[in-house]
């Protein structure tokens, strides 16, 4: 009876387990037909808008092919062929993919390693497809701007018509019109230019040519339409750098004051050069005063077009004047200030001398370090600042170079005192180790001869 029991819970234990079991198997067939039938829908919605890309594409490529010649049309292309033929290789490989997977019979590979073909797949299918995206976006512009040539064309010549009109005004006006006109007789030129790659079917060429005459025209029409304005403003400019330039010749006589000043009173070391910046200073200011007369010349002559290009060279040789001009005033002030500092400066210098002197001084192991240190000490002497004619600027170079030995030799030398003392220390307790060691030696050694000869030890209370 009993064993029949036992039987039968067996029996009821393995059906449990065996429905559980089951149970759990088809829980994750079920997890993982939804991956496989999720992943299946994300890779032919993007294969969908794929399939509809490679057919813009494949029209927009046949559109150049058709629309500019060569060397153009490879141009213009670039990757695309290439592209687009990688994604109808794999548009044909989704048909193999999907085949096994509407089979019944034979579904393919429905076990979790069979979702890595999928998941490649789709990635692949996502790359291309933003590649070729981004090619098609390409060509689109590339179609375009071919297909803007003969609308830009029109506008050129309407541009040169405005010009030629706008010319004539001006002219009408009392203006010379020199700068203006030269590029309407370029513009001519460069319609004969554009109409020949046009001819040729070069329209990439053609459309980068006619953005860039289009926006010449413009602006030299822009300019013709306000020659009365733009004679104002460079008559107000002119003003103003005739100001400036007055304000360089002060400059330049305070210069001419501080190199004479500096001569008398410094060395040549101080002064040397100088003459060269003020010789410097005086030909550009006057190169500005003559192209300034040539800007009024042209201005009253109303050419405000000639009179604007000459600006640039007018300031430019100011700010050179300038320039020159400033180094014989700065090192004046140079001067100044190192006559007021450097005194205290040396002062600074030896004291920080007379510390790492003193270090040095602290131990004989330091001594080596004096003799550098006493070096150090007779150059800073030698640095007279009470000569009737002093090198300030070289003074200050070598108090400078000496300054920065100094620092690192006061740290030296502090440290190699700690170091020493240190080790004398060590050693101290060293030989008081050994002292010590060496009576308890022979300490040790009495009392062994006194065992030795059957004898007892006095004792000093005995």
């Amino acid at each position: 009876m009993m064993l029949a029991i036992a039987l039968l819970a067996s029996m009821l234990a393995v059906g449990a387990w065996y429905a559980v079991h089951r149970n759990q198997r088809r829980q994750r067939q079920r997890e993982l037909q939804a991956r496989f039938d999720e992943l299946r829908g994300g890779i032919a919605e993007t294969a969908l808008q794929l399939d509809e890309l490679t057919e813009t594409a494949r029209r927009d490529i046949e559109l150049v092919r058709g629309s500019l010649a060569a060397p153009e049309d490879t141009e213009a292309l670039g990757d695309a062929p290439q592209v687009l033929a990688r994604a109808e290789e794999l548009l044909q490989r989704r048909t193999e993919l999907v085949k096994p997977a509407l089979d019944r019979q034979h579904p393919g590979d429905t076990s979790p390693d069979g979702l890595e073909p999928w998941r490649d797949y789709g990635e692949h299918l996502r790359a291309v497809y933003a590649e070729l995206r981004a090619e098609e976006q390409r060509l689109t512009t590339e179609l375009a701007a071919a297909e803007q040539v003969p609308d830009q064309l029109k506008q050129a010549h309407e541009l040169v018509r405005e010009v030629r009109a706008a010319l004539g005004r001006g002219e009408a006006a009392g203006y010379t019109v020199s700068t203006e006109a030269n590029t309407a007789d370029i513009a001519a030129e460069r319609l004969e230019e554009v109409e020949r790659l046009v001819a040729e079917c070069l329209l990439r060429s053609a459309h980068a040519n006619l953005v860039e005459l289009i926006r010449d025209l413009s602006a030299t029409r822009d300019d013709l339409n306000a020659l009365r304005r733009r004679s104002a403003e460079v008559e107000t400019r002119l003003a103003e750098l005739a100001k400036s330039l007055d304000a360089v010749d002060t400059r330049g006589q305070e210069a001419a004051a501080c190199q004479a000043t500096l001569t008398e009173q410094c060395a040549p070391g101080v002064w040397a050069g100088l003459a060269e910046y003020l010789a410097e200073g005086g030909k550009h200011a006057e190169q500005a005063r003559a192209e300034l007369d040539r800007a009024r010349r042209a201005l009253d002559a109303g050419d405000p077009g000639q009179a604007e290009s000459v600006l640039p060279e007018i300031d430019d040789h100011r700010a050179r004047a300038e320039a020159a001009y400033a180094v014989p005033i700065e090192r004046q002030a140079t001067v100044q200030r190192l006559r007021e500092s450097l005194p205290g400066t040396r002062e600074e210098v030896r004291s920080r001398l007379a510390r790492a002197e003193g270090i040095a001084e602290e131990d004989e192991a330091l001594h080596p370090m004096s003799r550098v240190l006493a070096e150090l000490h007779r150059q800073v002497d030698a640095v007279d600042l009470t000569v009737d004619k002093p090198e300030w600027l070289l003074c200050e170079w070598r108090l400078a170079e000496i300054d920065t030995l100094v620092t690192p030799l006061t740290e030296l030398g502090s440290h190699a005192l700690r170091t020493v003392r240190d080790v004398r220390t060590e050693l101290d307790r060293a030989r008081a180790a050994r002292e010590e060691a060496r009576e308890a030696q022979r300490a040790a050694e009495v009392e062994l001869a006194w065992h030795l000869n059957g004898r007892r030890r006095p004792r000093w209370n005995e």
